[in-house]
Order: C-alpha cells, then structure tokens, then sequence
C-alpha cells in the first residue's frame, strides 16, 4: 500500500516482485508484534511507520541515484 501511495502501479508491483523476500519478513515483524500483550495496541502506527522506512531503504538500495520525493497529496 505505501508502495502504491509513493510511485506507480506498475512500479510497485515489479518493486514488489524485485523485493518479496523483505517485504515477507516485514509482514512478519509486523504480525508478532501483534502477539504481545499491550504492545499490539501500538501496532497500527508502529506497522505503518516501520513499513513506510522499510519502503525507502529499499526503495534507495534498488534505486540509486534517484531523489526520494514524497508524491504531492
């Protein structure tokens, strides 16, 4: 979703494809944190900021040389 809000469909979902195995992980992260007590209260806002990082960081290391610009809303 943060994919699809920063560039378009067809670029996300070959950036998708290029990073499915940490994407994965990520979902992974995201689902523990749902498992423990209080801390998944927190987890919407935690899963939304970690997922929109995790966006960029790959987003630069597939991309180099490319200006990281927020779309305008």
């Amino acid at each position: 979703m943060v994919a699809v809000r920063r560039m378009g469909r067809a670029e996300a979902k070959a950036f998708r494809k290029q990073n499915q195995g940490s994407l994965f992980l990520a979902g992974v992260a995201i689902a523990v944190l749902t498992t423990i007590p209080l801390v998944n209260l927190a987890t919407p806002v935690l899963a939304t900021a970690f997922s929109l990082h995790e966006h960029q960081r790959l987003r630069r290391r597939t991309a180099p040389g490319k200006e990281m610009r927020a779309t305008p809303h």
